[in-house]
């Protein structure tokens, strides 16, 4: 949020903190702030993450405020639970609860990486997620990987590892994760052969400033089919 009072939450009330080092303030309130919950939803949806076509803020608003959707895990239950009642929903009818119901039932099917990303760790983004994906290769080894074991891992820093560690120490994010992974089935990352023999094999390559004829996240995929490791910053082990 955009806070008017650095030390109140605006929407819950609750106290604001902001962590030593770090330049944004967060609310105290993480399962209790509709406006947090409402954000971390979104994130999950997003296209980074599983891509849900049909979700957007303001289904997740209405949904979120008649109490059908807390957490991830609802959302996959979400039209056996209440297609009836937002079937009945002003904007709604049999066509937008199929095609939301079709949306969700192929975001089932997800791809490490996005799962990791999905999910909301603090400090890991979608380069990151796909750095842990590929490294780790499944998503148990993800969430009991040990600090000492993640910062041996090119790319993952002392802070990144310990946001990492915490949040799937927090009893809450278990009970949460394990209720996702009831309802979805995870593809694993494994190395490919373009991955050990493509032309840019072992390079870490950085991209940044536009491109003419591709998205970052276009010419980041043509990169990793050719070998290459891609990264958000530059460092002594930059290739190019």
């Amino acid at each position: 949020h955009d806070f008017v009072f650095p030390d109140v939450c605006p929407v819950c009330g609750a106290a604001v903190v902001q962590d030593v080092g770090m330049v944004a303030r967060r609310c105290v309130n993480t399962m209790g702030c509709p406006a947090q919950r409402l954000g971390e939803l979104e994130h999950f949806v997003s296209r980074a993450g599983f891509d849900i076509d049909g979700l957007g803020t303001r289904q997740l608003e209405l949904f979120i405020s008649r109490g059908w959707i807390s957490t991830p895990a609802d959302i996959f239950t979400l039209i056996s639970r209440h297609g009836d009642e937002i079937r009945r929903l002003d904007g709604f009818g049999d066509k937008s609860v199929e095609n939301l119901n079709s949306a969700i039932e192929r975001s089932r099917n997800i791809e490490l990486h996005k799962l990791i990303y999905a999910i909301g760790i603090p400090e890991i983004g979608a380069v990151t997620a796909k750095l842990l994906a590929r490294t780790l290769g499944d998503f148990d080894s993800v969430r009991n990987a040990p600090v000492w074991r993640l910062k041996q891992i090119d790319g993952i820093g002392d802070i990144m590892a310990e946001h990492i560690v915490a949040f799937f120490a927090n009893p809450a994010n278990i009970v949460a994760i394990d209720a996702l992974l009831g309802q979805i089935h995870v593809q694993n990352s494994t190395v490919s052969t373009a991955k050990s023999n493509g032309v840019l094999a072992g390079k870490r390559v950085v991209l940044t400033g536009t491109l003419p004829d591709y998205s970052r996240d276009a010419a980041r995929a043509i990169l990793e089919r050719l070998g290459a490791t891609v990264t958000s910053s530059v460092s002594s082990k930059t290739d190019i």
